[in-house]
C-alpha cells in the first residue's frame, strides 16, 4: 500500500479538519448575533462598546455626533407636541402625557446646544465631553420609550374595554334600552382608544429604534430594553439646594471660560466682572428653573400614586361583587382598564422624576443647562 508520508494524516481527516477551519473562520468573520439587554445603569458603557470609534473621535466627529443627535431629538419632539394638539380636546391624559414627553426631549435639546455652542467656542472636544452627551441623551430617550410603552400596554385593556362596551351598547340598542346617540358615543370611544394605542406604538417603534441606533445594537427580537428605574427619593429629599447652586454656578462653562480670561487694563477686567456677573445670573436661573421642575414633578408622582391608590381600592371591590352577581364582566373589564391606567400613570409619573433627577444631576456637574426658561428651549 502506498503512504503518503508528506501527509501522514489521512485524506478524509483532513478533508473534515480544512472544512472546520473554513467553518471557523466565516464565524469569526461574520458579526454574531447575541441577545441583550439595555439597562439603564450601563447606558454610558454600552454607547463605548457600541461606538468603537468614539475613542479615536475628532473635535470634528464629537461636534457631529451631537448635531446628529439634536436632529433626531428634534424630530421626536415634535412628534410627541403634535399628538398633544391632537389629543388635547378629546383625551387630556394622553395629551399630558404627550407633553411631558415633550418636555422631556426638550430639555436634553437645550442641553445638547449648549454642550455644542461651547464645544464650538473652546475648538476642542474630550470623549468624556461625547460621552456626557450621549448618556444624556440616551437616559432621556430610554425614559421616553419606557413612558410611551407603559401608556401602550395600559391603552391595550382600555380599548379591550371601550369594544366590550360598543358591543353592550350594541345589544342594549337591539333591546330598546339604547338610542343611537349611544351608539355614536361609544363608537367614537372606541376610535379615540384606538387611535391612541396606534400613536403610543408609533413611538415606542421609533424611540426603540432610535436608542438602539445609537447604541449599536441591532432592532431585532433578541435585543429588549430593561425597565427605567425608581428615582432615589431618599437621595432627592436631602439635595442641598444652595450648595448645589454653588456647584452648578462654578461648573458652568461660560462662568469658567469668562473667569479664566480676566483682562489686563482696567476696563477690561471691568467688562469681565459685568460679563462674569451675568454668566452668574444666568447659571443660576438655568439651575432654578431645574430644580423647580424637579419639585413639580415630584408633586405630579404624589398624586399619581394616591391615583394608583384609589384605582387599586375600587378595582378590588369590583372583584369581590363579581362573584355574588354585583358586577358584570363589563364592569370588571372597564375597572381593570383604569386601574392599569392609573398604573401606567404612576409609572410614568415616575419616570418623569428620574428624567427631572438626571437633568438636575447635569446641571450641578456644568452639562449644558435650560436658560431658566420654563419651558425649556422652543
Amino acid at each position: 500500500m502506498h503512504r503518503d508520508h508528506k501527509n501522514p494524516v489521512p485524506r478524509t481527516l483532513r478533508t473534515l479538519l480544512a472544512a472546520a477551519a473554513v467553518l471557523l473562520g466565516c464565524l469569526l468573520a461574520a458579526p454574531r448575533a447575541m441577545a441583550a439587554t439595555v439597562e439603564y445603569e450601563n447606558l454610558r458603557q454600552l454607547l463605548l462598546d457600541g461606538n468603537p470609534s468614539l475613542q479615536e473621535s475628532s473635535y470634528f466627529t464629537s461636534l457631529e455626533n451631537i448635531e446628529y443627535q439634536l436632529n433626531i431629538l428634534e424630530r421626536e419632539r415634535d412628534d410627541m407636541r403634535d399628538y398633544k394638539k391632537e389629543y388635547q380636546a378629546s383625551d387630556p391624559a394622553t395629551a399630558a402625557q404627550y407633553e411631558r414627553s415633550a418636555d422631556s426631549l426638550t430639555a436634553s435639546m437645550v442641553r445638547l446646544r449648549k454642550q455644542l455652542d461651547r464645544l464650538t467656542n473652546e475648538r476642542t472636544s474630550s470623549l468624556t465631553d461625547t460621552l456626557d452627551s450621549l448618556e444624556m441623551t440616551a437616559q432621556t430617550r430610554m425614559n421616553a420609550y419606557n413612558q410611551m410603552a407603559a401608556q401602550a400596554g395600559a391603552k391595550e385593556k382600555t380599548l379591550a374595554a371601550a369594544q366590550r362596551s360598543y358591543e353592550s351598547t350594541l345589544l342594549r340598542y337591539n333591546a330598546g334600552m339604547a338610542t343611537e346617540a349611544d351608539i355614536l358615543s361609544a363608537g367614537d370611544k372606541l376610535l379615540q382608544e384606538q387611535n391612541a394605542l396606534e400613536s403610543y406604538r408609533q413611538q415606542v417603534t421609533s424611540l426603540r429604534r432610535t436608542l438602539l441606533s445609537m447604541l449599536g445594537l441591532p432592532d431585532t427580537a433578541d435585543v429588549t430594553i430593561g425597565a427605567s428605574p425608581a428615582p432615589d427619593l431618599a437621595a432627592i429629599a436631602a439635595l442641598d439646594f444652595e450648595g448645589d447652586k454653588n456647584r452648578a454656578v462654578n461648573n458652568d462653562p461660560t462662568v469658567q471660560m469668562i473667569r479664566h480670561t480676566r483682562g489686563g487694563s482696567t476696563l477690561d477686567r471691568q467688562m469681565n466682572d459685568l460679563e462674569e456677573q451675568e454668566a452668574v445670573g444666568n447659571a443660576e436661573a438655568s439651575f432654578t428653573n431645574t430644580r423647580n421642575v424637579l419639585q413639580a414633578r415630584l408633586t405630579e408622582y404624589s398624586a399619581a400614586q394616591a391615583g394608583l391608590a384609589n384605582a387599586q381600592q375600587s378595582y378590588d371591590g369590583t372583584l369581590r361583587r363579581r362573584p355574588a352577581g354585583m358586577a358584570t364582566e363589563t364592569d370588571v373589564l372597564k375597572s381593570e382598564s383604569q386601574y392599569l391606567s392609573a398604573q401606567a400613570q404612576f409609572t410614568s409619573a415616575s419616570i418623569s422624576v428620574l428624567q427631572a433627577w438626571e437633568d438636575y444631576k447635569w446641571e450641578v456637574k456644568g452639562v449644558g443647562g435650560n436658560s431658566g426658561q420654563a419651558g425649556g428651549m422652543r
